[in-house]
């Protein structure tokens, strides 16, 4: 399972080796990510330091069929979003607050790089 995250800095992501699947959105499905913390947790159990520090990981597991118990990620980020696949050499620039995802293409080694600033 593959979830998605937003940074809150600008992101160079070079992949090396490999190929990389790539799913991008904008800062504006934030709403509809179902990001760690955004719902009161059900019981103080339930408040644990994952989830006060999750809050830029989203719950929906983008490139599963599982997304689709989101019903609102489905009807307002789906339909928005965009997906490509990085090859070696390929750079992609990820301004602050777009959410992302990757996963690993194919049986080979996949390696990336990421510069944050």
């Amino acid at each position: 399972m593959c979830l998605s995250k937003q940074d809150p800095y600008y992101n160079c992501y070079t992949q090396v080796l490999g190929r990389k699947r790539v799913w991008l959105a904008a800062p504006t499905a934030g709403a509809y990510m179902y990001a760690h913390g955004s719902e009161p947790p059900a019981s103080r159990e339930e408040d644990g330091l994952a989830t006060s520090y999750a809050t830029n990981t989203s719950k929906v597991p983008v490139f599963d069929s599982d997304r689709r118990t989101f019903p609102g990620f489905m009807t307002h980020v789906e339909p928005v979003s965009m997906e490509g696949i990085l090859e070696p050499g390929d750079m992609l620039f990820i301004p602050p607050g777009w959410w992302h995802a990757m996963r690993g293409e194919g049986s080979e080694v996949a390696w990336s790089v990421s510069m944050w600033f």
